[in-house]
């Protein structure tokens, strides 16, 4: 698992931190990135903001570390699952 606080009683979240969920968010297919962004909206509400009909922002300024270090577990198993449904098109 990625480690994204060196710190457990860190609450606040550093800019390298950050940029490296970013970078996560975008390596995830469309069907992934709907499922972390309901956990998301369900762990940090004030983390996800709609932007237009069929856009919108995750404010990562918005989590604290707890809830970070959450959500990129959730990444783990999609990006698992991920890995395991591409094998499995390739047989």
């Amino acid at each position: 698992m990625l480690s994204i606080c060196e710190d457990d009683d860190v609450v606040e979240v550093s800019f390298p931190e950050k940029q490296k969920f970013s970078d996560r968010l975008k390596n995830l297919n469309a069907y992934s990135l709907g499922f972390v962004v309901e956990a998301i909206m369900e762990k940090c509400p004030g983390a996800f903001r709609e932007t237009g009909e069929d856009n919108a922002e995750i404010i990562v300024d918005n989590m604290d570390c707890n809830i970070l270090k959450q959500i990129n577990e959730i990444i783990d198993e999609v990006e698992c699952g991920d890995q395991v449904g591409k094998k499995f098109k390739e047989e």
